[in-house]
């Protein structure tokens, strides 16, 4: 899935927010605080993740690129595949940005793909109203800190 959205918000004020929430995330999942120079690329955790339709499993979070400000990019990896939630920021005039989210899913099985595409398409609207609530709510906290 991939959407794209422009935001009245400075893009290092978008990045911080992503970076506290993912502060948030490793002490939540390890119970551990860690610092900002700590999250660099091949930062890895242990989670747990919920499916679409709300199965819990276990899965490895890793850092793939964390370009400030302009590229947020986790792996998550389980037994069934691998999934990569990347937002790519790009500053415009007066302020504003766009940011492209992307979610990407490669299983281990080529069956676990098919099943994929097809819950993909099924969920397709209720994601893409999830994330553009997540990008809402994120707008909304920097307008408000």
């Amino acid at each position: 899935m991939k959407l794209i959205s422009e935001m009245n918000v400075r893009a290092d004020a978008l990045f911080e927010v992503l970076i506290q929430s993912l502060k948030h995330d490793i002490a939540q999942a390890t119970g551990k605080e860690v610092s900002r120079k700590d999250l660099v690329a091949g930062f890895t955790y242990d989670k747990m993740m919920m499916s679409k339709l709300g199965k819990s499993s276990p899965a490895t979070a890793t850092i793939v690129d964390l370009t400030e400000p302009t590229v947020y990019h986790m792996k998550f990896t389980n037994n069934k595949g691998e999934n990569h939630v990347i937002y790519n920021i790009r500053s415009l005039d007066n302020g504003r940005i766009e940011v492209t989210y992307e979610e990407t899913y490669t299983g281990m099985k080529k069956f676990d793909e098919l099943n994929n595409k097809v819950m993909g398409h099924i969920f397709k609207k209720s994601s893409e109203k999830r994330v553009r609530m997540l990008l809402e709510g994120m707008k909304n906290y920097i307008e408000t800190t």
